[in-house]
């Protein structure tokens, strides 16, 4: 399996997506709120172009919705770091989840579920395959 991290944005050219200002300004610096657009831009091409994505790449279903997961897991994380925890946040994560499971039916990879949701990359191989941890 191969997650959508280190080849993102060449993937958002090849399907023609174009990143755009999405996530709320106040109370963030400068660095912070591109680090926090980046992340949110990474989540949306891979939510809004699924089609492209599957037509254009040899990539699967499952490894966008894991994608998916991760992005925005690491949009979530860091926001909470930046401005404080938000409820709404995990509930629309626990939506992602909730994909992923139904549309898995229950060969879901928890090892890298359990990786993304604690930031501990070597609880799994795929995860550490792809942040060329090895």
């Amino acid at each position: 399996m191969k997650l959508m991290i280190k080849n993102i944005k060449t993937l958002m050219e090849q399907c023609g997506y174009t990143p755009i200002d999405l996530c709320e300004t106040s109370g963030l610096n400068e660095q912070q709120y591109n680090e926090l657009n980046n992340l949110l831009n990474n989540y949306c091409f891979l939510n809004a172009r699924v089609k492209d994505i599957l037509h254009n790449t040899d990539y699967s279903l499952e490894e966008i919705l894991y994608s998916k997961y991760y992005w925005f897991t690491k949009y979530k994380d860091l926001l909470e770091i930046y401005v404080g925890e938000d409820p709404t946040l995990f509930d629309f994560q626990m939506q992602i989840f909730d994909q992923i499971i139904g549309t898995l039916k229950g060969e879901v990879d928890w090892p890298l579920m359990q990786a993304i949701d604690e930031n501990k990359p070597w609880l799994s191989p795929t995860l550490v395959k792809e942040l060329w941890l090895v």
